[in-house]
């Protein structure tokens, strides 16, 4: 039994014949406005938190030692106050009392 060769010129020449008569299609104005109702809404996805509106990231470089103790602060106040403290909000708070401190 030998197999016939496929034949492929159909499926090519209506994709060209469809590709060529959306490119002739002129755009209506309900064509316009359905285009413009699918595009993706502002304020879609996660909501950011508002305290996050003045935060920007940064890196430091940081001794190992002062890290630790970072972490061994964080650790202590999660105990005392009896929710998460975490590494941001002890820096954070050192650097405040830091600044204020300069300033002075």
């Amino acid at each position: 039994m030998a197999n016939k060769p496929k034949d492929f010129t159909g499926g090519i020449e209506g994709m060209l014949q469809r590709m060529n008569a959306e490119q002739q299609e002129q755009p209506t104005p309900a064509k316009e406005t359905k285009q413009t109702a699918s595009a993706p809404k502002a304020g879609r996805g996660r909501p950011k938190r508002p305290e996050w509106q003045a935060v920007t990231r940064a890196t430091f470089i940081v001794d190992t030692t002062l890290l630790n103790e970072l972490k061994q602060i964080s650790y202590t106040e999660t105990g005392r106050q009896g929710k998460k403290v975490t590494i941001t909000a002890v820096l954070e708070d050192a650097l405040r009392q830091y600044i204020t401190k300069y300033k002075k």
